[in-house]
This record gives structure tokens, C-alpha cells and sequence, in this order.
């Protein structure tokens, strides 16, 4: 059997005191600190994929639409220099790699 007083002191620790409050508070920020950064790389990779994806659909359509034209495009350019699909595409190129060059972090 128990002694009363050691009943009432059992019964009067039910809540949490306030340190350990704190401490559980303070190691939730310090996950979630250390999850950040994991999600906005993660939301910069989406991004990346929605434009390559975005890029593969427009080429695509390019391609299609030339097939159906005599390998032409419409390009407000000259009936002697019409803009072909190539030169579409090394131009869409040329301006992916000037966008991923200036993207690159400097060091």
C-alpha cells in the first residue's frame, strides 16, 4: 500500500512543466530549419521540370506544324529567308544555355 502523500503527488503531475515545453518547441524549429532548405530545393527542381517540360511541348508543336508547312515556319522575316524549324531550334538553344549559364551560382 501506498502512503496518501505519495498519491497526491502522483496525481499532481499530470501536465507537462514548462521546460519541457520549451525544449519540445525548440527542437520542432530546429527540424523544421533544417527542412526548408530540402523543400525549396525540391520546389526549384519542379520548376525546372515545368519548363523542360513546357520546352519539349512547344519543340514539339514547332516540329508539327513544319511537317504541315514544308518544313516552314511563319517568322515576319523575308519570303527569301524564311525561318526553318532548325534554326528555331538552335536559337531556342542558344538562348536555354545563355539562361543556364547566368543562372549557375558564382563562386
Amino acid at each position: 500500500m501506498q502512503s496518501r502523500g505519495c498519491q497526491e503527488r502522483e496525481s499532481a503531475r499530470t501536465g507537462f512543466t514548462l521546460i519541457e515545453l520549451l525544449v519540445v518547441v525548440a527542437i520542432i524549429a530546429i527540424l523544421a530549419g533544417l527542412l526548408l532548405p530540402a523543400l525549396a530545393g525540391g520546389k526549384e527542381g519542379a520548376r525546372r521540370a515545368t519548363c523542360k517540360s513546357n520546352m519539349r511541348q512547344f519543340i514539339l508543336a514547332v516540329h508539327i506544324y513544319a511537317q504541315d508547312n514544308e518544313n516552314e515556319l511563319p517568322s515576319g522575316q523575308s519570303a527569301e529567308r524564311p525561318l526553318t524549324v532548325a534554326t528555331l531550334i538552335r536559337q531556342i538553344a542558344q538562348i536555354l544555355r545563355r539562361q543556364a549559364h547566368a543562372s549557375r551560382p558564382t563562386k
